[in-house]
């Protein structure tokens, strides 16, 4: 069995998908610790900016579920 974690930009997100923030996420279990998961979901990645990618990009042999609504407003930055 696989072990998936499950992110999301925005504190609200979040807690709806029963998850973490992304920039919590890469806080505790890639720049602090070891990074367990075998898939990581991240819900609305479009809201991730560049640098926490490129951090969530360090841990080998991940596989990534990406999702995102395109029918909600652009981000911001």
């Amino acid at each position: 069995m696989e072990k998936v974690d499950v992110v999301a930009k925005t504190h609200t997100a979040s807690a709806r998908i029963l998850g973490c923030t992304a920039d919590h996420y890469v806080r505790r279990h890639i720049l602090h610790g070891a990074c367990c998961a075998d898939v990581i979901c991240i819900e609305e990645f479009s809201q991730v900016e560049a640098a926490l990618w490129a951090q969530f990009n360090t841990p080998e042999g991940i596989q990534w579920l990406l999702s995102r609504d395109f029918n909600q407003f652009a981000p911001v930055f």
